[in-house]
Order: C-alpha cells, then structure tokens, then sequence
C-alpha cells in the first residue's frame, strides 16, 4: 500500500499545469473554387481558433467544391481535419475545361512544446470516372524548409486514387519527399499547404466536358511529446506495479 501511495505522489507532483493549447494558430486561408466554361465561384475561410468547424462551397454552373473543416484541441492535442468533395457534370459548348478545387495556402502555427505529428489522408475519383485528378500536401518549417511535401498528377486513370505517404500514385507525375509522422519543435513556426481538384477534359473533341467527381480528406495531428521526467515515473510505476504482482 505504502508503495502506491509514493508512486501516485511522485506522478502527481510532476504533472504540468493545463495549458490552453500545444500550439499556437498564427494564420489560415482555406478556400474552394469551381469553374464551368466562362463561369467561375470561389469561397474562403481564415479561421484561427479551436475548436472551429465550417463549410464553405463554390458553385459555377454544373461544377461545384465544398471544403469542410473541422478543428478539433485539448491541452495534450490538436486535429486539423479538412474533408474535401468536388464534382463536375457533363456539360456541352463554350471552353472544354471545367475545374473543381479545394485548397489551403496556409496554415501556420507554432508549437508552445515540443509535439509529435501525423499527416494522413487520400483522394480519388470516382469509381468510373476518367479525369484529371491532382492532390497535393505540404508541411513546412519556416526558415528551415520541407517537412514533408508529396504531389500526386494523374490525366487517365479510371477511379484513380492517392494515399498520403504512399508515394507513386499518378500516372503523370509523383513526387514524395520527408516524413509523414515525426517531432515539431517547440518556438518553430509551421506552415500546411494543400491543394486538390479535378478537372474534366474535352477527350473527343467536340466540345463536351464529361462528368467526374472527386473527394478525400487532409488531417494533421499533433500531440505532445511527454517530459522525460514523465517516462521515467511512468516507467517506474511500471515496475513498481509488476513487482506487487509477483509478491501477491
């Protein structure tokens, strides 16, 4: 008895005060935009705090884009989740280009401790679809440079689909670089950039924009890392439980 009492002080005592947040949002612009031949619609959003959740959309013609975010943090953890969907009906005269796209030219924060992170997330067309498909994700030190960066173009794959941190999944170009997962530092500002759209083409010629859609998701995780005084008592405790065991 006498032991668990030690060991559930000795924790207590080293536990931090609450903080509001492991990170700090310095700046965010999120936007949608969607174009069908000389029509176009665009729509943005720059939240900063947390929790937030939104939906912003875009609509021109038979083209259409909805971003929605939806942030999420305690005092140990912070998810940036954005849910991407865009779609494009079939379409006859004017330009044989229609576009839509979801995108975030920045998303900058600064760790108050050192933090773990994780990027996840996809995008692919439809299951039948023939598009132009492209998804793109970046995670930046400023000053420093690429966290991690990954960039998937695919022109003629039907159903095409990508998966962040698997690398060669479009058949025109890919590229992936860093880590998907790691430790971001504490005072160190970070940037996430994202963009994907589809884009359905005039293939025979004759003025048509076939139909096509798209969606996926973009998530960034962080949580802090534990102190090294933590893992010690968290260890001890540990071997302090298993030893009571065999006894018993």
């Amino acid at each position: 008895m006498k032991l668990t009492h030690v060991v559930l002080l000795a924790c207590a005592c080293a536990a931090p005060l609450a903080a509001a947040s492991p990170i700090t949002i310095t700046s965010s612009n999120s936007g949608v935009f969607a174009s069908a031949g000389r029509s176009t619609d665009s729509a943005a959003d720059a939240a900063t705090g947390l929790p937030s959740s939104t939906t912003i959309g875009a609509t021109a013609g038979t083209s259409s884009s909805t971003l929605a975010l939806d942030w999420s943090g305690s005092a140990t953890s912070v998810v940036f989740d954005f849910t991407l969907t865009q779609a494009i009906d079939s379409r006859q005269g004017g330009l044989s280009i229609d576009t839509a796209q979801a995108f975030s030219s920045q998303l900058v924060f600064t760790p108050v401790v050192d933090v773990s992170y994780a990027l996840s997330g996809n995008y692919a067309l439809g299951s039948s679809d023939t598009a132009r498909v492209f998804y793109s994700v970046q995670l930046l030190e400023t000053g420093v440079g690429s966290v991690f960066a990954q960039t998937d173009d695919s022109n003629s794959t039907v159903g095409e689909s990508f998966t962040l941190g698997v690398a060669g999944g479009g058949d025109a170009s890919s590229s992936l670089t860093g880590a998907s997962s790691g430790l971001l530092l504490a005072g160190q500002e970070y940037a996430l950039f994202f963009s994907a759209f589809v884009q359905s083409r005039d293939a025979s010629g004759n003025g048509v924009a076939l139909a096509a859609s798209a969606g996926g998701e973009v998530v960034l995780r962080v949580h802090t890392v534990p102190e090294p005084a933590t893992l010690v008592l968290l260890g001890l405790a540990g071997v302090l439980g298993s030893r009571r065991i065999r006894r018993a």
